[in-house]
């Protein structure tokens, strides 16, 4: 099967279960490789352009990613540009927790609310009907960066 065919199919999976499957207040999705690639010389647009018209369809909160061995939070996001509107949008966040670490990737900068390099971090999402709050600590302990979500 072709990349592209393969990113298709799991973009039509996805919006079965989001469909399907979803309850609760909050949508959170879990992914391996970042839609917004904050690691050097990488990007996902093949991601993007499957997964994004989903993603804003079925109105998720925050995507968690990983892969690309460096921290970035987008602001809030839809169709890839930056929602003014405190309510609305995905937020997406790639992170890294081992040792090995990329240089950061200006690419999607502009899109970026923080970013790092060369740090290990670990989150805490507490979660309740009426508020999702997110935050991130290097693993020496340092509150690096934290947002909320509201209902």
């Amino acid at each position: 099967m072709n990349p592209n065919a393969a990113v298709a199919e799991q973009a039509a999976w996805l919006d079965r279960v989001l469909r399907e499957k979803r309850t609760g207040p909050w949508t959170v999705l879990l992914m391996h490789q970042p839609l917004y690639s904050t690691g050097r010389n990488r990007d996902n647009r093949e991601l993007r352009e499957h997964l994004l018209p989903v993603i804003d369809s079925h109105g998720v909160d925050l995507v968690l990613q990983g892969h690309d061995h460096t921290y970035g939070r987008t602001y809030r996001l839809r169709a890839g540009r930056r929602v003014r509107s405190p309510k609305g949008g995905t937020v997406y966040v790639v992170s890294v927790a081992g040792p090995k670490q990329y240089p950061l990737n200006p690419l999607h900068r502009s899109l970026m609310a923080r970013m790092i390099a060369d740090r290990q971090l670990y989150q805490v999402i507490h979660v309740d009907h009426a508020r999702l709050r997110f935050d991130a600590w290097t693993a020496d302990g340092v509150h690096f960066d934290y947002f909320e979500l509201r209902r």
